[in-house]
Order: structure tokens, then C-alpha cells, then sequence
């Protein structure tokens, strides 16, 4: 039987840098009212601009990257657990008009719910070209049930 990797929290990296652009509309009305009134001044920009970037970075570190230094703290730690097994129990759901998949592998359901903003885990759901299908031989590296590491055997 040969595996293949298939994802690696590790290898994919942090991939929600758009929420960097959250000051933007701070920044822009910023510009828009010292243009069109100079009267206020510069201490009326620094502070827009200011609230602006603070609201950015508490965003950032509280939606987004923080979860990402966690998990990555924790699998280079070893705070993680490795199952393999073929994948049974294979289902969708449909919760608010969002495609969920489920599936089990060695007693285990993992939830594949496509990617979104604040999680770092396998998130390739079958028609998205993900290839956790019922029946493949699957080993899964996992923190608290989100995959980190993902192998499929054939």
C-alpha cells in the first residue's frame, strides 16, 4: 500500500492574510474627511487611522492567527493523535445552506465543512477535489478533531 499526502497544516501555512484589509474602510474615511475637511486636523486623522490598525491587529490575533500559533504550538509539541483506517460512515449535510460533509475514520467523525475564515485544518470537501472518500485507507494526524496531517493509501 502506498500513501500519499494529501494535506500538512505544517506545509500550507497561515492563509487568511485578507483580514489584514479590515482597516481598510477605517483608513479610507480617514482620507475622505481630511480632504474634505482640513479643519479638523491631523489629530482627528491619527486617531481614525489609529482605531483603524488597533481594530486590525485585535481581529488578526483573535479570529485568525492566534488559532494558528496554537495548533502549530501544539503539533510540534506532540499534542496530537494518529488514527488510520478506511473511511466509513461517509454523509452530507446541508445547515444553513452550507455543505457539510462528515466522516469516520477508526470510530472517529471528522468534519469537512469547506474552507473558512479562523481554520487551519483539512477542509477539501469531495466537490471541492478532496479525495476523503468512503473506502480509501486514510492516516490522519488530528488536534482536538481538526486534521493536520492527512495521507491517503491505495
Amino acid at each position: 500500500m502506498t500513501c500519499a499526502l494529501e494535506f500538512d497544516f505544517l506545509n500550507s501555512g497561515f492563509r487568511d492574510w485578507l483580514i489584514a484589509l479590515a482597516p481598510l474602510p477605517f483608513v479610507l474615511t480617514s482620507a475622505v474627511i481630511f480632504v474634505r475637511t482640513p479643519s479638523l486636523g491631523v489629530k482627528a486623522i491619527t486617531f481614525l487611522f489609529t482605531l483603524g490598525a488597533l481594530f486590525a491587529l485585535y481581529v488578526f490575533v483573535s479570529a485568525t492567527y492566534g488559532r494558528y500559533l496554537e495548533l502549530r504550538g501544539h503539533q510540534n509539541a506532540g499534542f496530537y493523535t494518529n488514527i488510520e483506517g478506511p473511511v466509513v460512515n461517509f454523509y452530507e449535510s446541508t445547515s444553513n445552506q452550507r455543505r457539510v460533509e462528515f466522516v469516520t475514520v477508526h470510530n472517529r467523525e471528522f468534519k469537512i465543512s469547506g474552507p473558512r475564515l479562523g481554520s487551519f485544518g483539512y477542509s477539501k470537501r469531495s466537490t471541492d477535489g478532496g479525495l476523503m472518500l468512503p473506502g480509501h485507507y486514510v492516516k490522519i494526524r488530528h488536534i482536538n478533531g481538526e486534521i493536520v496531517h492527512l495521507e491517503i493509501c491505495r
